[in-house]
């Protein structure tokens, strides 16, 4: 049926371009945030892992947790995770870093590249995450309906921005 739990064990997973998920009540369920990485390898600009069900259409309650983003790219514009017109969603420990070292951080970094973006819709509910980025956490205007933050629910962030703001929201 598509729906249900997805796990990733323990391990590396090379990504070089977006993985989507289309499909309403999906879990991708990792061992830990450390302990499950993708390892982002764009080739141009790219988004990681998109959780969007498709045009004018409202995905509906799946989660991603326990999941690391790293990147070791420093040259293309990436965002780790985004969630474009979701209602009741879940992000829970979540890690998003790189390899590109500010100070004593290792960034997920590279012409303004985004830890998070949140897309649209409602009761999103985003805790327990680390996000090293250039733009870690990211909220935009939602492509499908008027509808572009309802209900958003931030817990126990730890944010580290690369010369940007650790929040922004955009305009349209």
């Amino acid at each position: 049926s598509g729906q249900g739990p997805v796990r990733f064990p323990p391990g590396v997973y090379r990504v070089v371009s977006t993985l989507t998920v289309a499909q309403h009540r999906m879990h991708l369920v990792g061992a830990g945030a450390w302990a499950t990485r993708i390892l982002f390898v764009p080739t141009a600009n790219d988004i990681c892992m998109e959780l969007k069900l498709g045009s004018a259409s409202v995905l509906y309650q799946g989660s991603v947790r326990g999941i690391c983003f790293y990147s070791n790219d420093s040259t293309y514009t990436k965002t780790a995770l985004e969630v474009v017109d979701t209602s009741g969603y879940e992000l829970h420990d979540i890690v998003v870093g790189g390899s590109v070292v500010a100070g004593s951080t290792s960034y997920w970094s590279g012409s303004n590249s985004i830890g998070i973006r949140a897309r649209g819709r409602e009761a999103l509910v985003c805790s327990r995450t680390f996000i090293a980025a250039d733009r870690p956490i990211v909220m935009s205007t939602n492509p499908n309906t008027t509808i572009s933050v309802d209900h958003f629910h931030f817990s126990d962030q730890y944010l580290l921005a690369n010369g940007n703001p650790c929040v922004e929201i955009e305009t349209a």
